[in-house]
């Protein structure tokens, strides 16, 4: 039983192999002109953004934009006023270029802040003589950066 098994395992892997090569869906081409009537005699009205309509004009609907037993398309909740809302007045180059500037802007305002308005510390810092105590911890000249401590610029 045991050979069965094993041999009929990479068949089902490379049985497997072949199916996940071959694409599972085909892809037509919907466009208009071949899509069937699904609708009745409901007509087909093209895909309007409520948002993009006149909110001046008065509408029996004025929230939503729309005037009863007007015809909708299929697509109507995709562009209702209820749906998220589309942003197009500016190219994405646009935006991008007014996002650099805002947060150039912001990194200059806090880089100044921190050059020109950061408080001077209250007390000084502070430093060792003799080389920074270094032969006081016990080092030697070849360990002198190692254990050597602030050094006074003065000594």
């Amino acid at each position: 039983m045991l050979p069965r098994i094993a041999r009929s395992v990479p068949a089902r892997r490379l049985a497997a192999t072949k199916i996940l090569a071959r694409p599972a869906i085909r892809l037509q081409n919907r466009s208009a002109s071949t899509q069937p009537e699904q609708n009745g005699e409901y007509p087909d009205v093209p895909f309007e953004w409520m948002q993009h309509r006149d909110k001046y004009l008065k509408y029996d609907d004025q929230q939503a934009r729309r005037n009863f037993n007007e015809p909708v398309s299929r697509e109507f909740d995709y562009g209702d006023v209820w749906s998220p809302d589309r942003f197009d007045q500016y190219s994405n180059k646009t935006a991008i270029i007014g996002n650099v500037i805002f947060f150039s802007a912001v990194a200059a305002f806090a880089g100044f802040c921190y050059v020109y308005l950061y408080p001077e510390p209250i007390a000084t810092r502070r430093s060792y003589p003799y080389g920074g105590l270094y032969k006081a911890l016990g080092a030697s000249e070849e360990d002198k950066e190692v254990y050597q401590a602030r050094v006074d610029e003065g000594n």
